[in-house]
């Protein structure tokens, strides 16, 4: 029985890594170093297998997309480094399981390998959502297969229940994992970057780390749906996601960092788990069942 041995929220951000960013690390040094706490972290705890979750959609609309070929590869092109290339091995088995009890909980999941990406238009590389992540933990550790994800437009309520099916599909295979997710907080903290500034943003962000920090899942998923939209973030799906994959267990984040130089808000979180329980509950929206 595999065990689930610990979630993080980490930033996608390609100016964090020295090769791109260059002078610009000195304005995101907590985040930077938060980052290397994180790879620490999980070398420390030695996973077979990272399961690597991105919002950057291979497909478009609602829909979610796991890699299935052997080996996948992506680099830094289009931020203006290509010699920084991430490979990874799949893990087979769980992605598999995660797949298959995706489909059998009716949530919409496409295999994407080579042959159906050339179906479907799109690439298989690794985009940057898990290349970043992924650069920080190989600086540190490289022992690990991953299971690729990224998705679509799902409702709160499919990428919840998607979380408690990476949870199942872990305790059911061999394979001790990590969790990470990756996702920017607000994108208007000011004029800086590419969307206007709202005032909404910095106390979006501040709100869901509290909540975070606190493990109150329901005011989580019962933030406001107009600042939500007034602040141009990409990681609160990716919460949605851990905190279904944690499901039935106590749930408190630890803030490593929070920085927003650029306009963007970069969280750097992790979420502890002691004695995991194996039962899988769908408390935060009532009975959730997961076949």
């Amino acid at each position: 029985m595999g065990e689930l041995k610990g979630c993080y929220l980490m930033p996608q951000a390609p100016i964090l890594l020295p090769e791109i960013g260059e002078e610009q690390i000195k304005n995101v040094k907590n985040t930077f170093n938060a980052c290397y706490e994180v790879a620490s972290d999980v070398a420390h705890k030695v996973p077979d297998t990272i399961i690597i979750v991105t919002p950057h959609a291979s497909l478009s609309g609602d829909t979610i997309a796991i890699s299935i070929d052997d080996v996948l590869y992506g680099n830094f092109d289009e931020f203006g480094n290509e010699q920084i290339g991430i490979e990874c091995k799949i893990d087979k088995v769980l992605t598999e399981k995660v797949a298959e009890y995706a489909i059998q909980n009716k949530i919409s999941t496409i295999k994407l390998g080579k042959n159906s990406a050339k179906v479907y238009g799109v690439g298989v590389e690794l985009d940057y959502g898990s290349m970043v992540p992924l650069y920080f933990i190989n600086k540190k550790y490289k022992d690990y297969k991953v299971v690729n994800i990224t998705y679509g437009l799902l409702s709160k309520l499919d990428l919840y229940k998607f979380g408690m099916i990476i949870r199942k599909a872990i305790n059911d295979s061999p394979s001790n994992v990590v969790l990470i997710a990756s996702g920017d907080f607000s994108h208007c903290l000011s004029d800086e970057g590419q969307y206007n500034y709202h005032e909404d943003g910095e106390k979006f962000d501040k709100k869901l780390i509290s909540l975070l920090e606190e493990g109150n899942e329901v005011e989580i998923f019962n933030l406001d749906s107009s600042i939500i939209q007034n602040v141009s973030q990409y990681g609160l799906k990716s919460c949605y996601i851990i905190l279904g994959a944690i499901n039935g267990n106590d749930i408190k984040g630890k803030l490593l960092s929070y920085e927003g130089p650029f306009g963007v808000g970069y969280g750097v979180m992790k979420f502890e788990i002691e004695n995991m329980r194996t039962n899988i509950s769908g408390d935060v929206f009532g009975d959730v069942e997961i076949i």
